[in-house]
Formats: C-alpha cells, structure tokens, sequence
C-alpha cells in the first residue's frame, strides 16, 4: 500500500519524495520518462541566497539542506560553493539590501579598487557596490539525476 504517489521525476519531485519517505510515508515516485529529463534537464543549478524575501531564502537554505541529504545518501558530491557577486547602486535600496542580507547570511561589500585589481574586465562605476555571498553556488544536477537513477 503506498501512501502518496507523486508525479514527475524531476528535482522537485525527487526532493519531495525523499522528504516525505523519511517522514516514514510510503512513497511511489512515477516519472513518464527518465528522471531528471524533462524541465529539471534545461535549469541551471545556481542557488543564491541573495533574494530579498526572506521566504525566498528560507526555500534556498532548505534545497540546500536536501542536497546535502542526498549528497551523504549518495556519497556524491553534487553541490559547489562559489560564492556570488552582486553589483547594485549605492542608494537607499543598495543599503536595505546588504542590510536585509546580513540579517540571514554572510554578505560582504567588498572595496571597489580591490574589485577593479581582481576582475579588471567588470566595469563598476564609484556610485555602485560590490557584494559578495560565499553560502552561494552551483547544483551539478546532471550528477545529482544520474546518482539517483543508479539507486
């Protein structure tokens, strides 16, 4: 007897099934084709923590938490840190932002002049910042899909 069929074998799919089968539901994943193939195959995997809801950030650290899950269930590392830069004006917004963001994660704003020395290709203006989150990073949801078909 299953409790809860869920339809779509896509990352969410996959997370939600997952999620529910160690809260001890019998779960039945049903997928059309291969997992991973349809939508999930075309995303690109960053995850940002720099969003200005908190919900939104909530959802973010909770993915995170998923694939680390996965990762250790696994024993497959699928997720990289890479930090992210964001340039915004230095105004009323650029402030609430980095202030909101220190509120839920670890945000610097790094010196312009050191940004010009490190990336001389980025173009930054004086009346702009530069932030940097290093909780940021990219999913190889390839390696992620094809772990889990093997499981």
């Amino acid at each position: 007897m299953v409790d809860i069929a869920i339809v779509g074998g896509g990352i969410v799919g996959i997370f939600s099934a997952l999620t529910l089968a160690e809260m001890g539901y019998s779960v039945t994943l049903i997928e059309a084709n291969e997992l991973g193939s349809g939508l999930t195959s075309l995303a690109a995997g960053i995850f940002s923590v720099q969003l200005p809801l908190k919900m939104d950030y909530k959802l973010v650290k909770r993915s995170l938490d998923i694939i680390e899950r996965l990762e250790r269930y696994y024993n497959k590392k699928s997720f990289s840190k890479t930090g992210l830069v964001t340039i915004t004006k230095d105004n009323e917004y650029g402030e609430k932002l980095v202030k909101s963001l220190k509120k839920i994660t670890d945000v610097k704003v790094l010196d312009n002049d050191f940004v010009r020395r490190k990336w001389p290709d980025l173009i930054i203006s004086n009346n702009e910042i530069v932030l940097l989150t290093n909780d940021d990073g990219v999913l190889d949801i390839g390696t992620l899909i094809n772990t889990a078909r093997t499981k």
